[in-house]
């Protein structure tokens, strides 16, 4: 390929690029333009790395040759084309970073080389809801902030969220970009990569960002997770384990049997009931998704969960009274 250019933003131009022509393919001729023109090694190369797959990670492109032999390329991974609803293409780009990250052993972030081996764990989805667009003044915090975590360099941000940081700017270590119910969040330390040290920033919080260009180890496996960090929370705050027991009666029963939430298990199965135990971390947070079902939710322990979810259904009552 040629020399100034960058393996990974030609993927992404090409996979974009095929999701807005006319008939979702390129041609082989388009396809080694956007690639920066590769030598027939290089071309071979390429063509291994997005044609096959790779673990369970399925391949990025399918080769298709017509009755006259002429070859074009199209994505092997329809979902990919949901980006163009709206203007979701910076979540695209998020999730490709997430997903192919294998094929880029070395990414280069403005002038900065860092090794991609991490991106697996930089981008986390909790849930596959589609967040909401970010509000326009926010698109180039997002941006900044993707590009700040593949490059593993530190960010200053202004935050208007918790009490304890509004107004405050604040220097921050970004770990992983994390995506629950309907927005996105950073997951960052300050100082040292300790369990109290980790929170969670609201990306459409964020009043100002700096890429700050100083640059970090990120951290080991060992040390921060996304999966067993949030393996028994009741959402996007870690905390206390607490153990809760509840039942779901009537049209629930059923619903509740088809999805995975949290991380409950049926213990108990009976005629008019299912009966779950699970672990939750954060009471407003459980309350808020298991309220979805309400009506036909009755808390069996513990006493705390209990009495808030009482306290809300009664709310609800008074307001609506």
């Amino acid at each position: 390929m040629k020399k100034d250019s960058n393996k990974t933003d030609r993927v992404v131009l090409l996979i974009q690029t095929i999701c807005r022509s006319p008939r979702l393919s390129l041609s082989e001729k388009k396809v080694k333009d956007i690639l920066g023109e590769p030598s027939r090694a290089q071309w071979y190369k390429l063509k291994q790395e997005l044609l096959e797959d790779s673990g369970q990670r399925k391949a990025v492109l399918l080769e298709m040759k017509d009755d006259e032999g002429n070859i074009s390329y199209q994505l092997n991974q329809c979902d990919w084309y949901n980006y163009l609803e709206g203007t979701q293409e910076i979540q695209f780009i998020l999730n490709f970073y997430r997903e192919l990250g294998h094929l880029f052993p070395k990414i280069d972030t403005d002038g900065i080389t860092a090794s991609s081996k991490h991106l697996d764990r930089k981008f986390h989805y909790l849930c596959k809801i589609k967040v909401k667009d970010p509000a326009s003044e926010n698109d180039n915090h997002l941006e900044t902030i993707i590009r700040a975590l593949v490059g593993n360099r530190k960010l200053l941000i202004d935050y208007k969220g918790n009490s304890d940081l509004k107004g405050k700017t604040i220097d921050i270590y970004p770990l992983t970009i994390t995506q629950y119910r309907d927005d996105l969040y950073l997951m960052a330390y300050k100082q040292e990569i300790k369990q109290e040290n980790i929170r969670a920033y609201k990306i459409s919080r964020i009043e100002k960002v700096q890429d700050l260009k100083d640059t970090f180890k990120y951290p080991l496996e060992k040390n921060w997770n996304p999966k067993e960090y949030f393996k028994n929370t009741s959402g996007i705050i870690s905390g206390v384990e607490k153990k809760a027991k509840f039942r779901v009666y009537g049209d629930s029963k059923k619903i509740l049997s088809e999805k995975r939430i949290f991380n409950a298990e049926i213990t108990e199965q009976t005629k008019d009931y299912d009966e779950y135990t699970c672990q939750f971390t954060n009471i407003d947070e459980f309350i808020g998704l298991l309220f979805i079902y309400g009506q036909d939710i009755e808390i069996i322990s513990d006493k705390d969960l209990k009495k808030a979810f009482k306290e809300k259904a009664e709310l609800i009552l008074k307001r609506n009274s």
